[in-house]
């Protein structure tokens, strides 16, 4: 088992004594820890599952008063109050608590649904990078980060690519078959995988939905390669039965592409350059290059 270490959260302003550990300074009052596990063979040897279960929170609990999750103003508040803005985003901050009504809450999570379908949203760059950081995306983007990888890292460490469309610009809408052809060694130092989700909820289907078909994602562990490196993924309603990986779809989707430690050998063999290199969105769907 690999060794454990540990980790100091403070508030960006706190210049106390603190324990020993790796300092992690945040601008929250209450900010969230997202452990992250990963095994190389985690059908098998549960490994990760036995990281998750060491891990332990030390220091004094403290009860927190929150929001009622139905009264937007209410929620901007206490969010205002319980940690510090980013100049760039303070002013509209306040000016949402003072307005923000739950019709208005509705609109923007309906617009934002529908913005990743609309091409504007290709790449995870600047989309979980701290606001004011050089490669930050605008306000729009980031909001539509929160469905495409909102726990996700920099690009130099996880690249994610969007992909709601077909080579012709047609939406994927589950009614015509699409199959994409992969290489099973891209050019990533860690992993790479391919996750569908539906456009109307923006989350995997239901297995029950799909005759029981579980498997929301392929990646390089519970896929082999043909003869010739590659992987042929099948996106269908009906499963062809020819040997290729088939991923169930019931209606309009997308899937991501997500590369761990992309490296320059990524250069030319991501989705992207693969689906839309030499057609009329090779600009709108350009990949970044390591």
């Amino acid at each position: 088992m690999p060794e454990g270490q540990r980790f100091v959260i403070v508030h960006e302003d706190h210049d106390g004594p603190m324990p020993e550990g790796t300092v992690v300074r945040t601008k929250s009052l209450f900010p969230l820890v997202f452990p992250r596990t990963q095994s190389f063979a985690f059908n098998a040897d549960r490994l990760a599952d036995g990281i998750r279960r060491q891990a332990r929170i030390h220091g004094a609990w403290q009860a927190v008063d929150l929001p009622n999750v139905k009264a937007p103003r209410a929620v901007i508040r206490w969010t205002i109050e319980h940690a510090t803005p980013y100049p760039e985003t303070a002013e509209l901050m306040k000016q949402a608590a003072r307005t923000c009504t739950a019709d208005v809450h509705k609109a923007a999570f309906d617009e934002i649904y529908g913005f990743p379908q609309t091409g504007k949203v290709t790449v995870s760059t600047g989309m979980v990078d701290r606001i004011d950081s050089p490669t930050g995306a605008s306000h729009q983007v980031r909001a539509a980060g929160t469905l495409l990888g909102h726990l996700g890292f920099p690009t130099h460490h996880a690249y994610y690519q969007n992909i709601p469309v077909d080579p012709t610009g047609a939406v994927l809408d589950g009614e015509t078959p699409y199959a994409l052809t992969i290489l099973y060694e891209p050019g990533v130092d860690l992993f790479w995988s391919i996750t569908r989700y539906a456009n109307d909820s923006r989350l995997p289907l239901d297995p029950v939905d799909m005759g029981g078909h579980d498997i929301q994602s392929y990646n390089g562990f519970n896929t082999e390669p043909d003869a010739d490196g590659t992987v042929n993924i099948a996106f269908s309603r009906e499963d062809p039965k020819d040997g290729t990986y088939w991923r169930p779809v019931t209606g309009p989707y997308s899937f991501i592409a997500r590369y761990d430690g992309p490296t320059s050998r990524l250069n030319g063999n991501a989705v992207h350059d693969v689906m839309f290199g030499g057609t009329p969105l090779e600009d709108t769907f350009r990949a970044n290059r390591f």
